[in-house]
């Protein structure tokens, strides 16, 4: 066949394509194979993810016993925290020790309170305040 265009000619040859039939592929036995190679894959994984799971539940029962015994070590020390703060001990420990302390006069010590004046600016002026009111008016009595 000879095509005219544009003051050019062109030979076209077509080619006849033809389907084999009979010719399906990739047979039987491939087939099968490639099947059982992912299964065999699957079981392969779903055995490495089962002891990657055991190997971290017990790394998880470490953790937890680590800290059931911190937990406890805490509670321990927060005990021993509260025995050291009271007066008893501080009193032996000031003799033992021979460090000259005292316990304080009456009128010494006094107890601030923030029921009645509102926190301004981070809280810590008020306080300031009120015993600086008290101390003015203790020194002009």
């Amino acid at each position: 066949m000879i095509l005219a265009t544009h003051e050019r000619t062109y030979r076209v040859a077509y080619k006849r394509l033809t389907v084999d039939a009979g010719n399906k592929g990739p047979g039987l036995p491939w087939r099968g194979l490639f099947v059982l190679g992912i299964i065999v894959v699957m079981a392969l994984s779903y055995v490495w993810l089962r002891s990657s799971t055991e190997k971290t539940s017990k790394e998880l029962q470490v953790q937890r016993r680590e800290f059931a015994y911190k937990a406890k070590e805490l509670e321990n020390l927060r005990v021993k925290l509260e025995e050291y703060k009271n007066g008893n001990y501080i009193e032996r420990a000031v003799e033992k020790y021979g460090l000259g302390l005292h316990r304080p006069f009456p009128g010494q010590v006094r107890r601030l309170t923030l029921a009645r004046h509102r926190q301004v600016n981070g809280g810590a002026r008020p306080v300031l305040a009120q015993n600086s009111r008290r101390r003015s008016a203790e020194s002009i009595d």
